[in-house]
């Protein structure tokens, strides 16, 4: 009975580390990749538009920052409202 003990005590010591090791690389990988992302998408100077939360009662309204979006109509030479239904259509 001692030596099943034993070989359940290893058994379960091993996957235990095994899974803590994983779950460390995959923590790490996803740090990888958001800092890769940011880093590329600064580069490219990616216009991300911010969008601004509301909630209560069970409804959630969204809209995007008055300045992200004028800010790409600008560039873009659009009107805001085509830069708002851009967005939301992308999301």
């Amino acid at each position: 009975m001692e030596q099943f003990e034993g070989f359940m005590e290893y058994l379960l010591n091993s996957l235990v580390n095994t899974a803590i090791h994983l779950f460390e690389l995959v923590g790490v990988i996803v740090l990888i990749v958001a800092g890769v992302c940011g880093v590329v998408n600064y580069i490219r100077h990616d216009p991300t538009v911010r969008l601004k939360l509301a909630q209560g009662y069970g409804v959630t309204h969204a809209k995007p920052e008055f300045e992200d979006a004028a800010a790409l109509a600008r560039e873009h030479g659009v009107p805001y409202q085509e830069v708002v239904k851009e967005i939301f259509g992308k999301l």
